[in-house]
């Protein structure tokens, strides 16, 4: 989850409440903290704009709550457009939906203005239709319309026959049973907020989200440049190190380039030319650590016989 994304879904209309819109957005937050360390400048950058998230939201107006009916309903076409989408993209189904995408008329002298997928597709994502059943009627004209409006022996007969059979399974399937509620529901006053509404503070939090967005890129272009010229100093340090290093360490160096997938070129005589500067800081820091443990060793090593000397030569 991103904040483009939330903000596409914003525009389009995507949420039916308030709440589903904050729990994306936090949702950003959150994944920024959990994926990064409090020290990290994207962890603190996630805990501001959080707050700022928190202390917009307490200027919300409240609303009257949504009967169970109406609740069904907004699940109810949310269903229709994933129904819509997986007939309209699903591969399985293209040789029967292909037809039905876009549908001019046939003839020149057809009179009647086909109704279409896309056409549907449009009519739902802007709120068109109140229930399922409204959607469901433009789909069943569609498939209606093939039979009025060609003949028998058409291809197309079939292919709106399977298409039909796959709408109705799914729309069976997948569509809750919606009981309209008889009682007439009294609802909670609503308080206005004179200065605020909730798609202005949402739109709000996200201009803020998305210029902090800004910010942290330029912040991780820095911090990026800081890298770099640290592995470039690191990779110059290396040359150094690992100039009078014996040659089974040095195997072991070149088993690191490669576990690594660095750039090797290997000479017609079977010697290996390395660019130290094009290596990775992961390679340079594992190289180094190898140095030194080696080194380590061999100092615990000299150090140890000089103690046994001396020891011999005590008694």
């Amino acid at each position: 989850m991103d904040l483009r994304t939330v903000k596409a879904r914003l525009e389009n209309g995507w949420y039916w409440d308030i709440a589903q819109c904050t729990a994306d957005i936090n949702q950003v937050w959150y994944n920024a903290k959990v994926y990064n360390p409090p020290e990290h400048t994207i962890y603190k950058w996630a805990v501001t704009v959080s707050s700022v998230t928190n202390a917009w939201l307490q200027k919300v107006p409240k609303v009257a709550k949504m009967s169970d009916s109406n609740k069904s309903h907004v699940f109810n076409l949310k269903v229709c457009e994933n129904i819509l989408e997986t007939i309209m993209n699903d591969k399985s189904l293209r040789h029967c939906s292909e037809p039905f995408l876009i549908i001019t008329s046939r003839y020149a002298n057809d009179t009647y203005t086909p109704t279409d997928l896309d056409h549907i597709k449009k009519k739902l994502l802007a709120g068109f239709y109140k229930n399922a059943q409204e959607f469901a009627t433009d789909f069943r004209q569609m498939i209606s319309e093939t039979y009025r409006f060609c003949i028998d022996k058409d291809p197309i007969i079939e292919q709106a026959q399977e298409l039909h059979h796959q709408f109705e399974m799914a729309f069976a399937k997948r569509i809750q049973v919606v009981t309209e509620e008889v009682k007439e529901e009294v609802p909670e006053p609503m308080v206005q907020d004179a200065e605020m509404d909730e798609t202005e503070i949402l739109q709000n939090i996200l201009s803020v989200g998305r210029a902090m967005e800004v910010e942290l890129d330029n912040m991780v272009k820095k911090e990026l440049e800081v890298l770099e010229e640290k592995r470039f100093e690191d990779a110059r340090l290396l040359v150094k190190e690992i100039e009078d290093i014996a040659p089974e360490i040095m195997e072991e160096v070149i088993g690191i380039m490669q576990k690594n997938k660095e750039s090797l070129d290997i000479e017609s005589d079977g010697t290996v030319a390395v660019s130290y500067d094009d290596l990775s800081a992961k390679t340079i820091y594992e190289i180094r650590k190898l140095i030194r443990a080696k080194k380590q060793i061999k100092q615990n090593s000299i150090k140890l016989e000089e103690e046994s000397m001396n020891v011999d030569v005590m008694s």
